[in-house]
């Protein structure tokens, strides 16, 4: 007779509590990039861009917590869906007449969100206990 057991909760490694790290981290510059006023004479983001920006940033910080200590699948899926959107948003910023520090910054977040997402969302071995 074989009996096969898998590990029955995803384990929470150093790893991936520093993508959930560096996701709450991108989470916090969304909310607070929300604040930062636009230069005279440019215009800024639109307003819809912006709330949508704040919002995706507090879902990411509250997913981000959510899944510290439980490694809640759902809270990982809904935080990685909301670092992608948020990155497609920065996105245009790069293709427009902008000051370099708000593109270094656009480009900073996304490098980190990538870190977030590959650290949070790659997979583990399954430990597998295989006896005959």
């Amino acid at each position: 007779m074989t009996t096969v057991t898998t590990a029955p909760h995803p384990v929470a490694t150093s790893a991936f509590r520093a993508g959930l790290a560096s996701s709450a981290l991108v989470g916090v510059a969304n909310m607070l990039f929300t604040l930062v006023p636009t230069p005279s004479g440019q215009d800024g983001p639109p307003v819809a861009v912006v709330v949508v920006s704040a919002g995706l940033g507090l879902l990411s910080i509250v997913c981000a917590v959510a899944a510290w200590s439980s490694a809640n699948r759902l809270a990982v899926r809904l935080n990685a869906a909301a670092l992608i959107i948020e990155a497609l948003l920065t996105m245009p910023g790069f293709f427009v007449d902008i000051d370099a520090w708000i593109k270094i910054v656009g480009a900073l977040a996304i490098i980190l969100t990538v870190v977030a997402l590959v650290l949070t969302l790659r997979r583990e071995r399954t430990p597998y206990t295989v006896t005959d």
